[in-house]
């Protein structure tokens, strides 16, 4: 049961990593950058969903952008840019909850 939940839960965070790209897509992102948009969006927003917390824990977000990759949501360039594939696009169509959708900048 436990490994379900993780499953789902990863599933959610590459979605929001994808929400990001393509909610901003003339900026060069990296992981870096979208986590710490997401852990801003949270504090702007008030509203708690786990991103500032994500954002303190450097292995975890590896381990997403190393998933999100290996699902094919995303592509990481040589410089360490993130990039949606058609997969990542289709993810990416997932909105994110409205207060902190409103607040990705």
């Amino acid at each position: 049961m436990e490994k379900i939940f993780e499953e789902v839960v990863l599933g959610r965070q590459i979605d929001a990593v994808a929400r990001v790209l393509k909610l901003l897509p003339n900026k060069s992102l990296t992981s870096g950058d979208i986590f710490k948009i997401l852990a801003q969006a949270e504090v702007d927003a008030e509203f708690l969903c786990g991103f500032v917390d994500l954002n303190q824990h450097d292995n975890e977000k590896r381990v997403i952008i190393e998933k999100a990759v290996e699902r094919g949501a995303v592509s990481l360039n040589e410089s360490g840019h993130l990039s949606l594939t058609a997969e990542g696009k289709e993810r990416g169509k997932k909105e994110l909850p409205q207060p902190i959708e409103e607040n990705i900048k």
